[in-house]
């Protein structure tokens, strides 16, 4: 009788677990950091991108600050540049104190100094409003104002980011003061600028040796006005800070806001690089101020 062969069992050793080669490693490092090449500059683009919507809803914010100084106003624009006698001015007391659209000429801290102006009485938490989240103050800057007596004395808007056409948008009426025009009074408000982007040019004013863009809270016209060139002087203090530089928000007179190339062709050689320029959308036969001029009498 034939009889079946008992089952034998194989014993076959464990198997020896195998780590990752250097060159594994490396392949997937190599992967990562293409990736990382790859996501990263979208996602500061979209980073960028918020920054502009948010600094464009901040425009839109003082631009209805000026719309409601209007209603309360007979439907004057805010002034240029105007003396508020309820406020009092340290140096000369009991004869008022300056007033721009986003601060006044008195004692005292920053706070309390943005809420004075014509058109920051109007918004909530003006310190932060007024400040472009795609751009910082120089630290120079603020440590020259610091250490220079009379801006530290009057705690001026180093941190006010945006600036006031308000040199168009009214008259000169002697003696540092202006005159607004009404809303009414503005020809065409869709395409006249009233508040932007700006900025300075300093060479060398905080000891670095390099041209830098300080805040500026007041726009000047591309163009001097040859018809009354006591009130205006051209030059460039619209800063191109977004999208990597070039582009610059601005909110209009009629309250809407957009993001508009910032014209190059007038600036200098020291402001080209630093994408601090004007508005003209006829930039190949010299300055114009098409996008400034306010209105008429």
């Amino acid at each position: 009788m034939f009889q079946r062969a008992a089952h034998s069992t194989v014993t076959r050793p464990f198997a020896v677990q195998r780590g990752f080669t250097l060159v594994e490693l490396l392949v997937v490092v190599a992967i990562i950091a293409l990736l990382l090449g790859i996501l990263l500059p979208a996602l500061n683009h979209a980073r960028e991108v918020a920054r502009t919507v948010q600094c464009n809803s901040r425009l839109r914010q003082i631009g209805l600050g000026a719309r409601m100084y209007a209603q309360d106003y007979n439907d004057a624009l805010p002034p240029h540049n105007t003396v508020d006698p309820s406020l009092d001015d340290p140096n000369l007391p009991g004869n008022g104190a300056n007033m721009a659209w986003c601060w006044a000429q008195v004692a005292g801290d920053l706070d309390y100094a943005f809420k004075n102006g014509s058109v920051s009485r109007y918004l909530q938490d003006v310190s932060s409003i007024a400040g472009c989240p795609s751009w910082d103050t120089p630290t120079d800057a603020i440590d020259w104002a610091k250490a220079t007596p009379f801006f530290n004395a009057y705690a001026l808007p180093m941190v006010v980011h945006y600036g006031y056409n308000g040199r168009m948008l009214g008259l000169n009426a002697g003696m540092g003061i202006w005159r607004p025009f009404k809303q009414t009074q503005i020809d065409f408000p869709s395409t006249t600028v009233m508040f932007a982007d700006s900025g300075q040019l300093n060479t060398d004013a905080g000891g670095s040796g390099e041209a830098s863009i300080w805040p500026q809270w007041e726009l000047e016209p591309p163009a001097d006005d040859t018809a009354s060139p006591l009130r205006v002087k051209g030059g460039n203090t619209v800063h191109g800070r977004h999208n990597g530089g070039g582009k610059g928000n601005v909110v209009w007179a009629d309250g809407h806001a957009s993001t508009e190339d910032v014209t190059l062709a007038h600036a200098s050689n020291e402001q080209k690089p630093l994408f601090l320029g004007t508005l003209d959308p006829n930039d190949n036969d010299g300055p114009t101020n098409e996008w400034w001029h306010g209105g008429h009498e």
